[in-house]
């Protein structure tokens, strides 16, 4: 089926505050759809690692943009979306996102991420 998704990649990443583990604003690059499911318990095993989505930016797919970035751009919509355990965030692959630092702990998600069917 031609409107199938294909799979890009499937990841296991965990964010340790030892570590101080953090990409800064970033895209995926050509994926299509991020997926991430928590799979750790915020406040028991971690504190800090919030999602951060920057949304409708009107030039999303610059891809000479150097990460970690510390801004959205002005003209996003940005979203923070603190997951419990078993939460589900998704976005286009297009879209700045980061996860804050994680203060302690260690915080784990597994990443699935998708092609455009035309891949």
């Amino acid at each position: 089926d031609e409107r199938r998704l294909p799979l890009r990649c499937m990841e296991l990443i965990e964010y340790a505050a030892s570590a101080n583990h953090s990409l800064g604003f970033h895209h995926d690059g050509d994926t299509f759809l991020t997926v991430s499911v928590l799979l750790s318990e915020p406040r028991v095993e971690f504190d800090g690692g919030t999602v951060e989505l920057e949304r409708n930016a009107t030039d999303p797919h610059v891809a000479a943009r150097a990460y970690p970035v510390v801004e959205a751009p002005p003209d996003a919509c940005a979203e923070a979306h603190t997951a419990q355990l078993g939460d589900v965030v998704a976005w286009r692959g297009w879209e700045w996102h980061r996860v804050s630092p994680v203060q302690r702990g260690v915080r784990r998600v597994l990443v699935i991420e998708w092609w455009a069917p035309s891949h």
